[in-house]
């Protein structure tokens, strides 16, 4: 990296941060994971999803045969130490199932997971279809499954979104490409889904078409965006009539033309929580950084960057050449708090490359009281220090309130060999 001067970490107008993290504290079992933005809140409870191939409450590792490998909830009341309920299985007893979804306003939770057919000897070109149960008391129970997609076709990971009690479910159909929108207006019971865009990006080897699509939801307004295309085109539709007014025809604003497109790089969606406003916000990665966009019911606003500069970076003295996985959630007047995976400068040819070993990322957070003008300086919340935690990724994110923050994410190694859940909290203002 010698060849290259190094970008300092510039915040225009920095905001005064006040926020005090928590240590870091496990949230269920070991041999857990998430694909990202899998924390809600729901009316003073916190609720998350995760999957695991060794599920409790046993903790035997899945099999073809059984045990298999599962999408569990938790839940805990907020204040006190957090006290997570036991997990409850939400995916069918004898069916493999993983890419774990959840989201929750007020009393409502809908959670989402797909089945594979094989677990020992998976299959990209086989079968996977998309399933999610309702919870109307906050977690404390669930629906019967609802199966969402044909049993004979293919998503790639959906992304849910819940507000004013409408659900939205936002996926790929891996088979056509197809960028696919289910709503519903009764809490979940039922369904109606369409088309509302197209993709060409493809996942690994075999797997189908990938667009990582997501949605975020604040009152009537609704953001879904997605990869548009292999080079990494991302996209965005944005609606202030609960997405009444989505289909393939309507319109649509580019986010970036250019930017990371490997499966670590999508970004998310979503809503203001806290009754203030109904912003809805968007943030996602580019060649050059993390940026964000805001939908406020009329435009979607322009980019705001959060990092300054471009990649490589240098934040508390240590040198980052990517990020993956940006999380967001609008709060208050002008609160916005971001939380990112920053992927090390190493000898790797893609140091985000989060499978590859000797690959080092960390996990960052940073908020703005000013729409994104300024932004705290990143406090580096897990650390790549021993081998199960040499990959900190797959961010969700909960702002209860102007002083109180959330964040869990993957804590695991390189291999899989070892990986879990956790979390630590911010209070204080920003």
């Amino acid at each position: 990296m010698s060849a290259l001067v190094l970008a300092a970490l510039v915040l225009a107008q920095p905001a005064n941060a006040a926020i005090t993290w928590g240590g870091t504290r496990n949230v269920g079992p070991p041999s857990t994971w998430s694909p990202g933005n899998t924390l809600a809140h729901a009316g003073g409870r916190l609720l998350t999803a995760w999957a695991s191939d060794c599920p409790p409450p046993k903790g035997r590792c899945a099999t073809d045969s059984g045990p298999h490998m599962g999408v569990f909830v938790q839940r805990t009341a907020l204040g006190g130490n957090l006290k997570w309920s036991d997990p409850i299985r939400v995916s069918q007893g004898k069916s493999q199932a993983e890419r774990a979804s959840i989201a929750a306003d007020g009393q409502l939770a809908i959670v989402g997971w797909v089945t594979q057919r094989s677990y020992s000897r998976y299959d990209g070109g086989a079968p996977r279809a998309f399933y999610v149960r309702r919870s109307t008391d906050r977690g404390a129970s669930w629906s019967k499954a609802i199966r969402i997609t044909a049993p004979s076709g293919r998503v790639d990971y959906p992304q849910l979104a819940v507000s004013d009690g409408t659900a939205y479910a936002a996926w790929t159909n891996a088979d056509s490409g197809s960028i696919r929108l289910a709503t519903s207006t009764d809490g979940g019971r039922h369904w109606s889904t369409r088309t509302i865009g197209t993709t060409t990006s493809v996942a690994a080897a075999g797997e189908g078409f990938a667009g990582y699509p997501t949605v975020g939801a604040s009152g009537m307004n609704v953001v879904v965006a997605w990869f548009a295309d292999e080079g990494g085109t991302q996209v965005a539709k944005s609606s202030a009539s609960q997405g009444a007014d989505f289909d393939q025809a309507s319109p649509f604003d580019t986010l970036t033309a250019t930017s990371p497109n490997d499966g670590l790089h999508y970004g998310v969606a979503r809503g203001a929580a806290d009754g203030v406003t109904n912003d809805v916000t968007v943030a996602y990665t580019t060649s050059e950084g993390i940026a964000v966009r805001l939908f406020d019911g009329f435009s979607l606003g322009g980019e705001v960057t959060v990092l300054g500069g471009g990649w490589p970076i240098e934040i508390r003295g240590r040198t980052y050449t990517g990020a993956t996985g940006p999380v967001i959630e609008p709060f208050g007047s002008g609160g916005l708090t971001v939380a990112f995976s920053a992927c090390r400068d190493t000898s790797l040819n893609n140091d985000c490359r989060s499978t590859a070993k000797g690959a080092r990322i960390d996990l960052f957070s940073t908020s703005s009281n000013d729409g994104g003008a300024g932004w705290s300086t990143p406090s580096r919340l897990g650390v790549s220090r021993g081998s199960a935690t040499r990959v900190n990724d797959a961010a969700g994110l909960v702002v209860t309130r102007p002083d109180e923050r959330f964040v869990l994410w993957n804590a695991r190694d390189e291999r899989f060999l070892s990986y879990r859940m956790t979390m630590r909290i911010g209070t204080g203002l920003v």
